[in-house]
């Protein structure tokens, strides 16, 4: 399997990309986070959809390995 590295190796990022007159074509993206509390009912759906989502990744990746599926 290829590495990263090798893969990646020449690609383009949208970072880097300008418009004709040289200013970047994609604004500076700032992310932060915003504390909330979930309700009871919004953290059983999380706890359950997290618990669905990483049985499902676990599964991909033994069948990507070859392997038989947990």
């Amino acid at each position: 399997m290829p590495r990263l590295e090798e893969i990646t190796r020449g690609a383009v990022v949208k970072e880097d990309l300008l418009k004709f007159d040289g200013r970047p074509l994609f604004l500076e993206r700032r992310a932060y986070s915003v504390e909330y509390e979930f309700s009871d009912g919004e953290m059983d759906l999380y706890r359950r959809v997290t618990e669905y989502v990483r049985g499902k990744f676990n599964r991909a990746e033994h069948l990507a390995k070859g392997e038989a599926p947990c």
